[in-house]
Parts: C-alpha cells; sequence; structure tokens
C-alpha cells in the first residue's frame, strides 16, 4: 500500500477536477469488465465499484477498510456501493471493515460472478468477446444510459466526501496508523 501521501504534513485535499475526469472516463468508455483475483481495499476497491461487469475470484479478499486506518469512504464509494448493494450492506461493509470472499461478493450482489482463480481471466475475456460482437454505439449508449439513471445528484456526493475524507486525514486515528504503518515498514 503507498501511504506516502498521508504522512503528517501533507493534507491537501484531493483534486476533484482528477477524478471527475476519471469517473467521466468510467463513465462514457467502452464497458469495462474488472477482476479481483487477489486483495482489493482502498483505492482498488474504490475503482473497481465503476467498472460495468465486476468478477473475482472465489479466494479474493475484498474490504473497505477505511474505517480501520481512520480514514472514510472517497470518491463517491458511499453512493456506488449503496447503488450496488443496498445501503444495509454497504454500511456493514464500510462500518466494519470486514474482509469478503468472492463467493459472499457475489451473494451480496457487488460482483456478478465468482470463479475459480485459475478460470478468472479467461472466463472475463469470454465476456469481453460477447460484448466485443455488439456494436460501439449501442454499447456506449447503454452504458451512459445505465449509469445516468443511478447517478444523478453524483457531484454532490463527490464533493462531500472528498471534504470528509480530508477531515479524516486530520483525525488523530488516521495519523496514528499512518505513523505505526511507517515505522512497521522501515
Amino acid at each position: 500500500a503507498d501511504v506516502a501521501g498521508f504522512q503528517e504534513g501533507n493534507t491537501k485535499k484531493r483534486s476533484p477536477l482528477s477524478w471527475n475526469d476519471l469517473i467521466d472516463l468510467f463513465i462514457r468508455s467502452k464497458p469495462i469488465i474488472a477482476a479481483i483475483n487477489g486483495f482489493a481495499v482502498g483505492m482498488g476497491i474504490t475503482l473497481f465499484l465503476f467498472a460495468d461487469i465486476r468478477l473475482a475470484s472465489k479466494d479474493a479478499k475484498i474490504s473497505f477498510r477505511f474505517v480501520k486506518i481512520g480514514l472514510t469512504p472517497e470518491y463517491g464509494s458511499t453512493r456506488r456501493l449503496s447503488d450496488i448493494v443496498g445501503i444495509s450492506t454497504a454500511s456493514e461493509l464500510m462500518l466494519t471493515g470486514k474482509f469478503v470472499d468472492g463467493k459472499e461478493a457475489e451473494r451480496i450482489g457487488l460482483i456478478s460472478k465468482n470463479y475459480d482463480p485459475d478460470d478468472l481471466y479467461n472466463e472475463s475475456l469470454k465476456i469481453s468477446k460477447d460484448i466485443a460482437e455488439n456494436s460501439n454505439w449501442h454499447n456506449k449508449v447503454i452504458k451512459e444510459m445505465i449509469f445516468n439513471n443511478f447517478h444523478k445528484d453524483y457531484d454532490k456526493v463527490l464533493e462531500i466526501e472528498g471534504d470528509i475524507f480530508s477531515q479524516a486525514r486530520q483525525t488523530k486515528e488516521h495519523k496514528d496508523f499512518v505513523k505505526k504503518f511507517m515505522q512497521d515498514n522501515k
């Protein structure tokens, strides 16, 4: 994990423009298939939420660990996760920071399917080939319609989360975590 940017004194608020550009890329790009075969935490799981089709190996380890390191979720992940799995499940995942494997992720609707680790890559390729048979225009407009229907007022969510995330970086809990992490990894 790269936490160097979280060291004391480096509390500059992240640029919403760069994140908005990234979100725009996700929304307006060709369909994105994301697959987890190992750990997905922090920014890794946040970015994963914006994929159109999410897959994982049955052995994946997925967690929204922000609360465990003195931070809050970021970049619209509270809204996106709630949209995907529902408010109660999103609350449980984000308030406990617990890990779930691929089987549980499929059960709660975080991913569409889990596979054996050795099959994950080939199965994701099969899906991508099915999608590639469609016209680019149809893939693009269907993707935009799905995203736009469920993400109205998303800019406001990003603004609020960005402000609170910046505040969380100032908390004693987060500073203590970073200090311990840096000492343990010297």
